[in-house]
């Protein structure tokens, strides 16, 4: 369960949603890096800095964002399903398969 949002953080966050719209890669990191600053706890923000990690090649980054992730939410199968690929990245197929059943 997702913990009562702060406003502030919630407006990072969507500014780094907008930001991946418009591929935008770095600013969207920074944008979700802002909101968690103001709010650790939020895992939908590890989650989308991880996407764009992915999307600026850092696989490593990606794969800590959706652990945290996980950590704070381990029920989002997205948060798994995400990982797993980034594991494949690495050929560390053994997690991948893990994150994957």
């Amino acid at each position: 369960m997702e913990p009562r949002l702060n406003p502030q953080a919630v407006m990072y966050f969507n500014q780094g949603m907008e930001q991946m719209e418009f591929e935008l890669w770095e600013a969207a990191e920074s944008s979700f890096t802002m909101a968690l600053e103001i709010q650790e706890d939020y895992a939908e923000a590890y989650y989308q800095r991880g996407i764009a990690m992915l999307e600026l090649g850092e696989f490593e980054d990606a794969i800590a964002d959706y652990t945290d992730a996980i950590e704070l939410d381990p029920t989002n199968p997205d948060y798994y399903n995400d990982r797993g690929r980034e594991w494949c990245h690495l050929e560390n197929y053994e997690q991948s398969i893990a994150d994957h059943t």
